[in-house]
C-alpha cells in the first residue's frame, strides 16, 4: 500500500492532535487520582489541590464520554458542591487534542452528546439551568458584528478554532467521497480514500466512537450503544482501542474504522480489498462498505441536532412551567 501522503488540500495529516499516547497516560493518571480523592480514598494531596482535581477530573470524564463515571462524581457531592461542579469551567483537552476552556455541559452541547447532557440535566438545580440555558443561547447567538455565531473557541493543531458545535461534515464527506470513487479508482487510490476517513475519525468526539463500537448485536439500528471504544483491528488480529490516539500512526495512517452490527473492526490494505469483495454482487447500485456507516452519521448528526433544541427547552423554565400546566 502506498502511504498517504498530505497535499495543500489536505495538511491534516500533518498536523496530529498534540496528544500523545505518554500525554493520555498522565491524564488518565491523574483523572484516578481525581476519582480516587473525591472518593476520599487519597490524603496525599491537599484540599485545595483536590477541589482543583475534582473538577479537572470531571470535565476530562465529560470529554471522554465516560457517562457513568461523570454521574458517580456526581452522586456523591452534596447539593451546593454539586452545583459549583457543574457550574464550573477549567481547562482540558479531549481525545483528539482540542483544548477547551468551559463548562461540562457546555462541551457535552458542543460535541452533540445529547445522553451526557440529559444525564447532566438530571443533577441541576433551578438555577444551575439557568445559568445553563444562558450560557448555550450565548453559543449559539449570531455577532451582528461578524455575522458568524459565537460558538465555543479552542485550540487543536497549534491553531485557534470556534464553531457552535461539532462538525460532522468532515467524516460523511470522507465517506461519500470513498463510496463513491471506490469503483472507479486504482487500488492506491482507494486505499488514499479510506485513509481520508480514518483521518477525519481522528476528529470525533468520544461519543460518535463509542456508537461505532458499542453497537448492540442484536439490532442494526440500535441506540442503546455501550461506551466502549474497543474494536478488532484485523491489521493485528488484536483488540484495539480508537483513543488515545497514536501520532502518526494507526487510526488515518494504516487503518479506518468500519462500523459492523455488532461493533467495529479496523481494516486497511488488504482487509479492505477483502471488505470491499464481500460486496461485489451490490458495485453497480454503489453499495460499498462504507456505505452503511455514512447513513449511519448522516442519520446519528440528524438525530442529535433535534435533540439539542429538546436540550434548550428542558433548561428553560418558562417552557417546563407551560409544560405542567398543559398536563394539569
Amino acid at each position: 500500500m502506498k502511504r498517504h501522503r498530505p497535499n495543500k488540500k489536505d495538511n491534516r495529516i500533518t498536523k496530529v492532535p498534540n496528544i500523545s499516547a505518554s500525554d493520555a497516560k498522565r491524564s488518565d493518571d491523574q483523572e484516578i487520582k481525581t476519582t480516587a480523592s473525591i472518593q476520599g480514598k487519597t490524603s496525599s494531596i491537599g484540599l485545595f489541590a483536590a477541589k482543583e482535581l475534582s473538577i479537572q477530573g470531571f470535565l476530562l470524564s465529560v470529554a471522554r464520554g465516560k457517562r457513568k463515571e461523570a454521574e458517580e462524581m456526581l452522586n456523591i457531592r452534596d447539593g451546593a458542591t454539586r452545583s459549583k461542579l457543574l457550574s464550573s469551567a477549567a481547562k482540558f483537552t479531549d481525545y483528539s487534542g482540542r483544548a477547551f476552556r468551559c463548562t461540562a455541559y457546555q462541551y457535552a452541547y458542543w460535541a452533540k452528546d445529547t445522553k451526557m447532557c440529559s444525564m447532566l440535566e438530571k443533577y441541576m438545580d433551578a438555577d444551575t439551568k439557568s445559568s445553563m440555558l444562558k450560557l448555550i443561547m450565548e453559543m449559539e447567538r449570531i455577532d451582528e458584528s461578524t455575522s458568524k455565531v459565537i460558538g465555543l473557541t479552542y485550540q487543536q493543531y497549534n491553531e485557534t478554532h470556534n464553531s457552535a458545535h461539532f462538525d460532522f461534515s468532515p467524516l460523511i464527506q470522507a465517506l461519500e467521497t470513498y463510496m463513491t470513487c471506490v469503483l472507479t479508482s486504482n487500488v492506491i487510490e482507494n486505499d488514499c480514500n479510506w485513509m481520508e476517513v480514518g483521518q477525519a475519525q481522528r476528529d470525533v468526539p468520544a461519543h460518535v466512537a463509542q456508537e461505532y463500537c458499542g453497537r448492540d448485536s442484536d439490532s442494526y439500528y440500535n441506540r442503546n450503544t455501550l461506551q466502549v471504544l474497543t474494536f478488532q483491528n484485523e491489521i493485528t488480529g488484536q483488540k484495539d482501542s480508537w483513543f488515545p490516539l497514536n501520532d502518526n500512526s494507526g487510526l488515518g495512517f494504516t487503518f479506518a474504522v468500519l462500523g459492523l452490527t455488532k461493533g467495529a473492526i479496523a481494516v486497511g490494505g488488504e482487509s479492505r480489498w477483502k471488505h470491499e469483495g464481500d460486496w461485489l454482487d451490490y458495485f453497480q447500485r454503489h453499495h460499498t462498505m462504507g456505505r452503511p456507516d455514512w447513513e449511519r452519521m448522516r442519520r446519528l448528526d440528524d438525530e442529535r441536532t433535534l435533540e439539542l433544541k429538546q436540550l434548550r427547552e428542558n433548561l428553560d423554565p418558562t417552557i417546563s412551567q407551560y409544560r405542567q400546566c398543559s398536563v394539569m
